[in-house]
């Protein structure tokens, strides 16, 4: 039986082990957890774990829209690192979302591949890379 600490009873749990049978599963969810997770896991499907387990539990803390980027039907919350495009998530390498949001930052600014390499890369450019490009 998991035991929750005095004051977060309402904290959903989530187990994450190495343990992956069907029996140590059965046996957290009856025991109280509230997802189960096994080690190897991806990062963003832990997120999105977390997520969806602290909307059922009615704790979705939404950003005040003062902290999210608007781009026409693209939309970007830096700190939860999610956009959205018509609303339905987009699924976007770090990368790919470093490059959407230093670009959503700076609307209507062009910039050359050099720049994008220094502020979005951290690299020092010297000229023949397509990185960007690509």
């Amino acid at each position: 039986r998991i035991r929750k600490m005095p004051g977060l009873s309402n904290v959903p749990v989530m187990m994450l082990t190495a343990k992956d049978t069907e029996l140590d599963k059965v046996r957290a969810l009856d025991g109280g957890a509230d997802d189960y997770l096994s080690k190897p896991f991806g990062m963003m499907e832990m997120v999105s774990r977390t997520r969806a387990l602290l909307r059922r539990a009615g704790r979705q803390a939404e950003e005040p829209e003062s902290q999210s980027l608007t781009a026409g039907p693209v939309k970007l919350w830096p700190d939860r690192r999610e956009a959205t495009l018509d609303g339905k998530e987009l699924q976007l390498t770090m990368r790919e979302f470093d490059l959407l949001s230093f670009l959503m930052k700076s609307p209507g600014v062009v910039f050359s591949r050099e720049t994008l390499l220094q502020r979005v890369w951290g690299w020092d450019f010297d000229g023949g890379s397509r990185t960007v490009d690509v």
